[in-house]
């Protein structure tokens, strides 16, 4: 993998985080769950089957050890958004939600979907990093680098 390659795959990153945040905000907001991307393992989705096929090959990029756990943890919040907004937007049971209990759901779908929206800047802001980092790096640079790692 070279150098463009990773930066490819991490602006393809960005892009696909962004469009799953939108997935959120429709959740958020009651959307059917036919309009948005049913949750998926971070290992699946088009970033993390890459991210973790090519781990050994770009691990040795400054700030790229971030971005597992901000990855993770925006799947994982993901997951509570869509699962809280499956039980409360379930027809069988909004009918028999008291307006109370309705208005807190929605209040809690709310915070759920502030979290994956916190998560999910500080995922985009990691991966700008990176690819910036990996930008401003000669091909000769990123090359070296790979084969010190490869070392170590």
């Amino acid at each position: 993998m070279n150098r463009q390659d990773v930066i490819d795959s991490l602006e393809a990153a960005r892009l696909a985080h962004a469009r799953w945040l939108v997935f959120g905000g429709k959740l958020h907001r009651g959307s059917s769950l036919d309009t948005v991307q049913a949750p998926l393992a971070c290992t699946e989705c088009a970033f993390g089957k890459w991210f973790y096929v090519e781990q050994d090959n770009i691990k040795h990029i400054p700030g790229f050890n971030f971005l597992e756990k901000l990855h993770e943890d925006f799947h994982i919040y993901y997951d509570v958004l869509y699962e809280n907004a499956q039980q409360h937007y379930s027809k069988s049971k909004c009918l028999i939600l008291c307006e109370k209990r309705k208005a807190k759901k929605e209040a809690s779908l709310k915070n759920d979907y502030l979290r994956l929206k916190e998560k999910s800047s500080l995922l985009i802001e990691q991966l700008l990093e990176v690819e910036k980092t990996v930008s401003q790096m000669s091909d000769k640079s990123f090359i070296r680098s790979r084969k010190i790692t490869a070392l170590a």
